[in-house]
């Protein structure tokens, strides 16, 4: 009797793998699996409380129903410079968080490996397996605090558009002195970046070139 099994049996039992290993984690870590749900309730914690804070601080007039920059008081000048200040302040930690979250996963379900590069095109077909998860991570995909977030802690390199962006301007900013004669070490850098481009996917280079 063969022991082979067949493609869609051992597809299915890969998949049960996949979501066995990540309801192991979540048992260890139960913040990991309601993450999203908790980071928007401390968004809405954070946002009501510094809100009501500033408002008791400078007073602002609840008259003014339209944002008019010229009839504002002092204070509602203070008050909502403070608060754009806060609202950016807070929405960048919360990217930051994210990013922190979206990274741990990839390297959990080994979608990315420590010291490697990774594809979004790669990443994106992996991803589509675990649902809403999944999705929010592949909308990350191209954000700076992702790409940061796996170089800082895990030492991947997010082959994303923003990257490809930066070293195609790089290069284009070293063709310009770039001189075997005067510069060489201007040159050397300029092939290093020509090198390095290469190991982008072609699709990734062509959404850079379309637009």
């Amino acid at each position: 009797m063969s022991n082979n099994i067949h493609p869609t049996g051992l597809l299915k039992k890969m998949k049960k793998l996949r979501q066995q290993k990540l309801d192991a984690y979540k048992s260890k870590n139960p913040f990991f699996g309601d993450y999203f749900t908790q980071l928007a309730q401390l968004g809405e914690m954070y946002g009501l409380c510094y809100e009501d804070a500033l408002a008791k601080a400078y007073e602002p007039d609840d008259e003014h129903d339209v944002f008019i920059p010229q009839l504002l008081t002092e204070n509602e000048k203070f008050f909502y410079d403070d608060s754009r200040e806060l609202y950016n302040r807070y929405h960048n930690e919360q990217d930051t968080q994210k990013a922190k979250w979206a990274a741990q996963f990839l390297i959990i379900m080994h979608i990315a490996r420590r010291g490697k590069i990774l594809h979004p095109g790669n990443a994106r077909i992996a991803l589509t397996r675990y649902g809403d998860n999944g999705e929010e991570i592949i909308a990350m995909l191209d954000d700076s605090h992702l790409a940061q977030g796996l170089h800082k802690k895990y030492h991947v390199t997010l082959m994303n558009k923003k990257l490809a962006d930066s070293v195609i301007e790089k290069i284009e900013d070293l063709s310009r002195y770039a001189d075997p004669k005067y510069s060489p070490r201007a040159c050397r850098k300029l092939q290093q970046c020509k090198n390095f481009l290469k190991k982008f996917h072609k699709t990734t280079l062509n959404i850079e070139k379309s637009k």
